[in-house]
């Protein structure tokens, strides 16, 4: 079955309910695919079956998240089983991160760094003899790159796997910078955020369930990658706007609270800046792509739209869930 799940939404969407903020903009409709939900059950399986979700703190993480619903906003044309491995991706990236930010502070920087070292050696296809038993992140990471591979052309897994890369470097950078007595600044943390964002990972796996991966020639041109970069950007500071409150206690690691810090602003400034920063973006986006849109072929058409719906669709599924409500 292909869902066709057309649903017009508004221009903007509004952050946070804890603060009386401006609109952010995001002119794109809102869809869902109907498989949504029957995908992030089938990941709750998937996920217990490989064990990553035998600590109780990541069984709640899970149900609070809904995957499936992320995953189908990003896919919304997609057949269940793309949505199903969207979503398994998603849940991996998410817990694995989450398990990496719940270390131990004294002991965090050591404990990640082994962690995500055994997890990068999945991507250069070990034997399976040589997997830890003790680790479920990298069972499960070998079990999706597989899937993955059966279902796309090699250059497009390769894609994946390098912001699969990007992303576990992110997660590194993150826990090293947090133990760090240096301190952030707003460009360093939103280039990182950028380069290393779970958000691109997602992006190019949405673009394998929707079959929509442009050629290399189109994939690597400087306008697409800048509209590739302004999306990941929306996304980075939209989530940054509805976790700021979860986030709270957290260092440094929101652009709201580094705004909070640097210039000594209130929440509600900061948060305005940051709402700004977000607008610009998407501005930045349509501009790019209208200028891009008059040589496109069909293929990069279908990759722009994916940008697109990936830029709502984040933006939709954060209201919904509890996991950034505060």
């Amino acid at each position: 079955m292909t869902a066709h799940a057309h649903a017009p939404g508004p221009e903007v969407s509004t952050p946070t309910d804890f603060l009386a903020t401006p609109a952010l903009y995001c002119p794109f409709p809102s869809r869902l695919n109907p498989l949504a939900d029957e995908a992030t059950e089938a990941s709750r399986h998937w996920a217990q079956g490989v064990g990553l979700l035998a600590d109780p703190v990541a069984e709640a993480r899970f149900r609070s998240a809904a995957f499936g619903r992320l995953a189908g906003r990003a896919s919304p044309n997609s057949e269940f089983d793309m949505v199903a491995l969207l979503t398994d991706w998603l849940t991996w990236i998410t817990l694995i991160d989450d398990h990496c930010d719940l270390q131990d502070e004294d002991d965090a920087p050591q404990e990640t760094l082994v962690l995500i070292a055994r997890v990068l050696r999945i991507t250069a296809a070990p034997k399976p003899q040589d997997i830890s038993a003790e680790c479920p992140f990298e069972h499960a990471l070998r079990d999706l790159i597989d899937r993955l591979r059966r279902v796309c052309r090699p250059e497009h897994a390769a894609r994946v796997q390098h912001e699969l890369v990007n992303s576990l470097l992110g997660i590194t950078w993150e826990t090293a910078t947090r133990a760090s007595p240096h301190a952030l600044t707003p460009d360093e943390y939103l280039d990182m955020r950028c380069t290393g964002a779970p958000n691109a990972l997602a992006s190019a796996l949405a673009c394998v369930a929707e079959d929509a991966s442009p050629a290399d020639d189109a994939y690597y041109r400087p306008d697409v990658r800048a509209m590739t970069r302004s999306a990941v950007a929306q996304v980075t500071l939209a989530n940054d706007l509805f976790s700021v409150g979860r986030e709270a206690g957290a260092g440094s690691f929101n652009l709201v609270s580094l705004l909070m810090r640097e210039d000594g602003e209130s929440r509600e400034t900061a948060m305005s800046r940051v709402i700004d920063l977000h607008n610009r973006e998407v501005r930045r986006y349509l501009a790019l792509e209208r200028a891009s849109k008059q040589d496109a072929d069909p293929r990069l058409l279908r990759y722009l739209n994916t940008l697109r719906t990936g830029m709502r669709g984040h933006l939709d599924w954060m209201q919904e869930i509890l996991r950034y409500r505060t």
